[in-house]
C-alpha cells in the first residue's frame, strides 16, 4: 500500500516535471526498484550490489518493449 500511495503522490507532478519512470529505495539489505506499468506497479527487489540506474533503465527497456509489442500483436489479431 505505501508503494502505491507514494507512486500516486509522485505522478500528480507529471505535468511538471514529467512522466515518472521509476522509484528506487534503498534499505539496509536491500534495494526496492518500482515502475508503474498500466493500471498497477511493478516492484523489484535486488541486492545492494547491482547498479540500480542500469538496471532500471534495463527493465524500462524490456517493460516498452513489451508493451509496444503487445499494442501491435492487438492490432493484427483484430
Amino acid at each position: 500500500m505505501q508503494r502505491t500511495l507514494q507512486t500516486s503522490l509522485s505522478k500528480e507532478f507529471d505535468d511538471i516535471v514529467g512522466p515518472l519512470n521509476f522509484i528506487i529505495v534503498q534499505r539496509e539489505t536491500f534495494l526496492e526498484l518500482i515502475f508503474p506499468y498500466t493500471e498497477g506497479l511493478i516492484l523489484v527487489v535486488c541486492d545492494l550490489d547491482v547498479i540500480p540506474n542500469y538496471l532500471a533503465k534495463r527493465i524500462l527497456f524490456v517493460l516498452r518493449d513489451f508493451d509496444w509489442v503487445s499494442k501491435n500483436s492487438q492490432i493484427y489479431n483484430a
